[in-house]
Formats: C-alpha cells, structure tokens, sequence
C-alpha cells in the first residue's frame, strides 16, 4: 500500500507538496493511487484527481461565502487561550471574544483553515 501524506502539522498552510496532508479527504472518497499503477493508467488517475480537486474547491467556494468577514487572533495566555475579533487587518487589538461568541471563533478559524486549504488546492490543480 502507498503512503502519500504525512501527518497532520499546524503549518499545513506553509506546505506546497503535491501529496499534501490536507488531501485525505480527497483519497477517502475512493481515489487510489495504487489501483490506477496497476491499471497502468496515470492519465486516468490524474484526470480523476483533478476532478475530485474541482469537486472539494466548489465546496470550500460555497463554505468561504458563508463565512463571516474579519479574522481571528488567537492569544495564548497564562490562564488560558483568548480570541480576539480582527475586522480588518489595520486592527491589530482586536475585539475580545466571550465564552458566548465561541461560534464565531470557530466560524472563523474554519474560514482561515479554507483558506489554506483552497491555496494548497490551487497550487496542486496548477501541476496535475
């Protein structure tokens, strides 16, 4: 069995491979690198590749209009981990998120997440 991705690190966004760890969700939807090698058919396999890469930037396009504007800045402290509320990038404070606005913390940190994974999804559509 082929080993194509590595583990999960937190600078996922840094990354520029073209087996990425972001893309497990790509190979859990039944697309095996190992089926297609012995078919003798890499054509086919990379078609299908990037059609399954179409397929999960659509969804990050649709994920990434939902998302709210502004960004997140996350700030560990001695007591714990605090969530600042960024508007625009001019805003280096932030406005401090309560327990009561974890929602949208978490809106927001999934919007960075998307992101990176769409610039990583891009990059890799540009070499298949």
């Amino acid at each position: 069995m082929f080993e194509l991705f590595s583990s999960f690190s937190p600078d996922f966004c840094k990354k520029s491979t073209f087996f990425g760890n972001i893309y497990v969700r790509i190979f859990k939807r039944g697309l095996s690198l190992e089926k297609y090698l012995i078919a003798g058919s890499l054509r086919e396999f990379l078609e299908d590749y990037q059609k399954r890469i179409e397929d999960v930037l659509e969804v990050l396009k649709k994920s990434l209009k939902k998302a709210p504007s502004g960004s997140l800045k996350v700030v560990k402290r001695q007591t714990g981990v605090q969530f600042y509320y960024r508007k625009s990038s001019a805003d280096k404070q932030g406005r401090y998120l309560s327990k009561k606005n974890l929602e949208l913390a978490g809106q927001l940190a999934k919007k960075k997440y998307d992101v990176c994974e769409e610039k990583l999804l891009l990059e890799q559509k540009r070499f298949v």
